[in-house]
């Protein structure tokens, strides 16, 4: 087996361990930090917002909340007109109760205030599943791209050994 077959099997192996620990992103917090870093700010400014109410632009997460906001806004309206508003100011109010017909829920209303003056409520429950999805996401993104790179290594070893 040649020096170049080994060094790139030994290439796709370190891939495939990265592929590994990418998928384990969530119970490393410091691989999610680098595989999924919009998630971890959001999920700062999700706990600024719980501990202080507010968020502001200066806050760490407040963009990374706003972008998430702005496109769950873009898919249930006109892209162009979402396109010119901005996020200014997050603001979290106390819990209530909401009865429906069957059952009755905690709603924790979150008020986005815009640029173009209006306020748009929506449920913290609903904020903290569109922040998840950014961590499955990029979790499922890293490591589909890592484990296609250490097989195209572990094959180039296998292809050159063959030789």
């Amino acid at each position: 087996m040649n020096k170049v077959a080994i060094i790139l099997f030994i290439l796709g192996v370190i891939f495939e361990i990265g592929a590994f620990f990418g998928s384990q992103a969530k119970n490393i917090p410091a691989v999610l930090r680098f595989i999924a870093p919009r998630y971890s700010k959001a999920v700062k400014g999700l706990n600024i917002l719980d501990s202080q109410n507010v968020l502001n632009p200066g806050n760490k997460g407040f963009r990374e909340i706003a972008d998430v906001f702005i496109n769950v806004a873009s898919q249930k309206n006109e892209p162009e007109i979402i396109s010119k508003i901005t996020v200014l100011k997050i603001v979290r109010a106390g819990a209530e109760l909401r009865f429906s017909q069957k059952r009755a829920k905690e709603v924790i209303p979150v008020k986005f205030e815009l640029s173009n003056g209006q306020t748009v409520n929506w449920d913290l429950s609903s904020i903290t599943e569109e922040v998840n999805k950014l961590e499955q996401r990029s979790i499922f993104r890293y490591s589909i791209w890592i484990l296609i790179a250490g097989l195209i290594f572990m094959s180039l070893a296998f292809f050159l050994k063959k030789k």
